[in-house]
């Protein structure tokens, strides 16, 4: 089943479809870190009558679920999504400006520019561990 997360980009209260109402509804806050679901739904609760809530730094925030069954599936379906493995492809970022015919992976001979290789995309790391008696 999809995950049913609900994102904007940055800047979409700068479009003027935007109603007026939503865009004079915005709430600032900021979390502490190693909370899990319960604990920032309780954080947040006072600007519940928000329209949109602008979080201040979210790294190293959420740290899980309460629920250990929820939390399991979070962990799974995460690492499912975020863990891509795949043939090598090569990649520009890295090359340090080799020209556009140079060898993938290796170079030609040594001394040669190329391009690296990537194989897809690592597990993701950790969530943070949780505060103290949370």
């Amino acid at each position: 089943p999809p995950l049913a997360v609900g994102f904007l980009e940055p800047n979409f209260l700068l479009n003027p479809r935007v109603p007026a109402a939503v865009r004079e509804s915005v709430a600032k806050a900021a979390l502490g870190k190693g909370l899990n679901d319960a604990q920032i739904s309780q954080a947040l609760a006072p600007h519940a009558a928000a329209s949109i809530i602008e979080i201040d730094d979210v790294v190293g925030t959420f740290c899980g679920f309460a629920d250990g069954a929820a939390n399991r599936e979070f962990a799974e379906r995460t690492k499912q999504m975020l863990t891509y493995k795949r043939t090598p492809f090569c990649m520009m970022e890295g090359s340090d400006n080799a020209p556009l015919f140079s060898q993938c992976c290796s170079p030609r001979k040594p001394g040669d520019k190329f391009f690296p290789c990537i194989h897809g995309f690592d597990d993701p790391d950790p969530l943070p561990a949780c505060a103290a008696g949370r």
